[in-house]
């Protein structure tokens, strides 16, 4: 969409949507991978204008990592398909000062990729790995 029509978008998203309690607003999932790029900076700002409520705001990193210090990004939103989770997390709150969520740190199953052939009990590893470091994790199947 043009930026107008973002506007637009958001406009009416925010109106329809802010009135619940149970949202958070997610900017996009894997920005970084949107082309032509989009200026998240105006639209994080219009969302945080435009929401009464002031609900949280974030975004999902793909390859590239959104500046997750700026005032409008509420909690820090990461995708993490590998590796120690606890050390990511732990190094996330350290460096922003803000909760902070791993959306994505591998999927339980045996699809045959890295991301989604993780063992019920590498699952719970990475899970409690990212919890120690007083992080908040999602899970996948």
């Amino acid at each position: 969409m043009s930026p107008k029509q973002d506007d637009a978008y958001l406009k009416y998203m925010v109106s329809r949507m802010a009135a619940y309690r149970n949202v958070w607003w997610t900017m996009a999932n894997e920005f970084s991978l949107i082309k032509p790029p989009k200026n998240w900076n105006h639209i994080f700002q219009a969302v945080q204008a435009l929401d009464p409520y002031n609900h949280l705001r974030g975004i999902h990193n793909g390859p590239v990592w959104y500046n997750q210090a700026e005032p409008w990004v509420t909690h820090v939103e990461i995708q993490q398909q590998g590796g120690d989770t606890y050390t990511v997390a732990l190094g996330a709150r350290e460096k922003f000062n803000k909760a902070v969520i791993i959306e994505e740190y591998g999927y339980e199953g045996n699809n045959g990729t890295g991301w989604g052939n993780l063992s019920g009990r590498r699952e719970t590893l990475r899970h409690w790995g990212l919890n120690m470091a007083g992080a908040h994790g999602s899970h996948g199947e």
